[in-house]
Formats: C-alpha cells, sequence, structure tokens
C-alpha cells in the first residue's frame, strides 16, 4: 500500500474536509466488517490505517482479527440501531443477553449502564460533533473509577473484550484525527446499510 500512516498523515495538517472524510472511513472500517461479517480488526493503533495517495484507507496487520458469534453480532446490531435512531433501550436485559454477568440489583445497574451508552454515544447523537475535543474516554474512565467497587459485578462475556479494544481505539484514532462534522449522518448511513 502506498501512503501514510494515520499518525504520519494527520501531523500534514489535512483540511478538515479532509480530516472527516477519513473519519467516515474509519467508522465503515471498524462497524461494516463487525456487522456483515460478524468480524472485527482489534489491533486498531493508528500504524494499522493508512490513508492511501487515491483517498482511500487502507488496513495493515490482519494477525489480530476477533470473529464473533451470531447471537453477539445480532445484538449488537439491534442496540446500534436503537442507539441511532434514539430509541429507549432495555440495557439490562440486552447485557443479560449478550452474555454479561450482572451481580447487582437492577436499581443499581441500570444507572451505571445506561451513563456508559450515554457517554459512548454522544457521536450517534448529535449532529455536530467534534472530536478533536472529544472526552469520550476521559468520561468513561472517571465513570469506570468513580464506580469500580460496582462494575466489578458486571463483567462482560470474553468475546465482548476485543470488541471493546477494537471500538474503544476507533474512538482515539477519531480523537487523533481531530475530526469535525455530522457524525450522526455517519452513524446513519452504517444503521441504514442494516436494514
Amino acid at each position: 500500500l502506498e501512503g501514510q500512516t494515520l499518525k504520519d498523515w494527520v501531523v500534514t495538517g489535512p483540511p478538515p474536509e479532509e480530516r472527516f472524510r477519513v473519519a467516515r472511513q474509519l467508522i465503515r472500517a471498524i462497524y461494516g466488517p463487525f456487522f456483515f461479517a460478524g468480524e472485527i480488526h482489534a489491533d486498531p493503533h493508528p500504524g494499522n490505517f493508512m490513508v492511501l495517495r487515491d483517498g482511500r484507507l487502507g488496513l495493515l496487520d490482519f494477525g489480530s482479527i476477533k470473529r464473533f458469534s451470531a447471537p453477539f453480532v445480532a445484538a449488537n446490531r439491534r442496540l446500534f440501531l436503537q442507539a441511532v435512531r434514539l430509541e429507549p433501550v432495555a440495557l439490562l436485559a440486552f447485557c443479560r443477553e449478550l452474555g454479561f454477568t450482572v451481580e447487582l440489583p437492577a436499581e443499581e445497574a441500570e444507572p451505571l449502564v445506561r451513563e456508559v451508552l450515554h457517554i459512548a454515544g454522544r457521536p450517534m447523537r448529535l449532529h455536530a460533533y467534534d472530536f478533536a475535543s472529544c472526552e469520550i474516554s476521559r468520561d468513561l474512565k472517571r465513570h469506570f473509577a468513580r464506580n469500580a467497587a460496582r462494575f466489578l459485578k458486571i463483567r462482560p462475556p470474553p468475546e465482548a473484550v476485543l470488541f471493546f479494544r477494537s471500538t474503544g481505539g476507533l474512538a482515539q484514532n477519531l480523537r487523533l484525527i481531530g475530526a469535525r462534522g455530522d457524525f450522526r449522518r455517519v452513524y446513519q448511513e452504517v444503521a441504514d446499510l442494516l436494514v
């Protein structure tokens, strides 16, 4: 592949419209394979993505590809569609369907999990989102730190770990790019492909 790694590309000072275009490709590169093939690139550091000379996005290092069970993908597809449509989500039922172990009373677990979704879903709710000043990772870390003892009683299934690694890495890469724009529309594009 001929081009620059994401890290090298971003220091060239690309204009805002290019940052948005590459960010859009990154979102599709993570969620597309997950929703359509049940697979995800689980080593999402910026050296594994390239901006090619013709503007396409190149992916490198397929040594860490995670294949998910059909029920895990189907449940996440429903959650994604509900989040993009701004529909209410029965979060604890969703967590249990995915295989989470929840050892807290519902009245304690529900707001903890809802806040995670609320923080992580900011770009899906806002038509104008600025990843340059994005604080999703910081706010999630603070939420987990303030509630560490309770989160120890909500354990994800093993297959969710690399999903969280990949989507968390996506958020970090989008922040690195510093793209601004209508990311709600980008997530809606992905959702439109699922129906």
